[in-house]
């Protein structure tokens, strides 16, 4: 249930990129593996990524022409999810 209310909070969007997420092209990750059995599956800790972003965050060799906001983005959930 949390991840769908995670997925209205972020309007159907990825939280990296901000492209729509389609059926097959979305993933939901926990930010967070270490916290407590009770928080671990609150909104807050759940994030929506496409599939593009999430191939970025887990070790695909980021594009040219990437702007700075984006990297960023990615280089935070990369440290965070891996």
């Amino acid at each position: 249930m949390n991840r769908e209310y995670a997925y209205n909070r972020d309007k159907g969007e990825s939280k990296i990129c901000r492209c729509y997420l389609e059926s097959g092209n979305r993933y939901c990750y926990r930010v967070n593996e270490k916290l407590p059995i009770e928080v671990i599956n609150k909104v807050s800790n759940l994030v929506w990524l496409c599939k593009e972003c999430d191939e970025y965050v887990h070790g695909n060799e980021l594009p040219k022409g990437l702007n700075n906001s984006k990297i960023k983005k990615i280089e935070k959930y990369k440290a965070k999810l891996n």
